[in-house]
């Protein structure tokens, strides 16, 4: 394992700290869907109540959208900065395979994500990255590691909030109710908007697939978040589905994240390569080294 000075020991503190101060402040931004306009506004209000054939149709549109590979667009504020109040980035992910790659620019500097099934790697923009140890600028964090503390869930949550395929599994698993938003232009093209509440236990508890070991941790953790006092259980996420019957935008906030609303738009649809590749050994550091935190809690 990678020997680390006594000073990494508290690294992670050093990483998160100045990225989540930078995503918090004032409490998340809205964002909308219409291609040709800011993605920063205010939330789509539903159109009418809840309906059985609504929710069907979300859930199948969620599931679906799971077994494609796609390339995204995504926009995020950024309340620390009034010059660049919007964080934007990009990605590619084959869903089906829970795999995907990020990056985003901001005046911080770019930051890149790789998701794997049971493996997130992090590399934070230079400023962050400066703390690590030398010639190591990726920080992994394996799911089934039995790691604890807020830090720690804050670091997974963080990364969760930018990744298409934890958010369509929420919807897909766990959609409880679908209101109508109405229709509008997503990418050009009309789309239909709805309105869903989602149940984190009942997601969990429904997972499969290569998704299921980090979406459970993932859940766990929001739940273990929320106390038990229901804050995190009923989400909010509102989707856009095309003629297709496809989720073709999405917009959420992963409680604890510090990120605000996410907006994430599906530019292409098909059967393009998508095959990140995570970074090699020698550059990177071990989220469970740098917490000295591992333990066999189950959590």
């Amino acid at each position: 394992m990678l020997s680390l000075r006594p000073r990494h020991t508290i690294v992670l503190c050093a990483v998160l700290a100045p990225l989540l101060l930078a995503a918090c402040g004032g409490g998340p931004s809205a964002a909308t869907t219409t291609g040709s306009t800011t993605p920063i506004g205010p939330p789509p209000a539903a159109i009418g109540p809840p309906t059985g054939a609504d929710l069907a149709d979300v859930r199948r549109a969620a599931a679906h959208t799971l077994t494609q590979k796609v390339v995204v667009s995504v926009d995020y504020p950024n309340p620390g900065s009034l010059a660049s109040p919007v964080i934007s980035g990009s990605g590619s992910f084959d869903l089906a395979q829970a795999t995907g790659e990020a990056s985003f620019s901001s005046p911080s500097g770019a930051e890149s994500l790789v998701f794997q099934p049971d493996t997130l790697f992090d590399q934070p923009v230079p400023s962050q990255a400066m703390v690590l140890p030398q010639g190591r600028p990726w920080i992994r964090a394996q799911l089934n590691e039995k790691l604890h503390g807020s830090l720690f869930a804050q670091f997974l949550l963080r990364c969760e909030a930018r990744d298409l395929g934890f958010l369509l599994s929420q919807v897909a698993w766990g959609a409880r109710t679908a209101a109508p938003l109405g229709p509008r232009v997503v990418g050009h093209a009309p789309a239909n908007g709805y309105l869903v509440k989602v149940d984190l236990e009942r997601a969990a508890a429904a997972a499969t697939g290569p998704r299921a070991v980090g979406f459970v941790r993932t859940a766990r953790l929001l739940e273990r978040i929320g106390g038990g006092s229901g804050r995190v259980s009923d989400q909010t996420i509102w989707v856009w589905i095309d003629r297709s019957g496809r989720i073709v935008a999405l917009r959420a906030s992963v409680p604890a994240s510090g990120i605000g609303t996410t907006l994430m738009t599906i530019t292409s649809f098909g059967t393009l390569a998508v095959q990140p590749v995570p970074p090699t050994r020698d550059q990177i550091v071990d989220l469970a080294a740098l917490t000295a935190l591992g333990d066999h809690d189950h959590d």
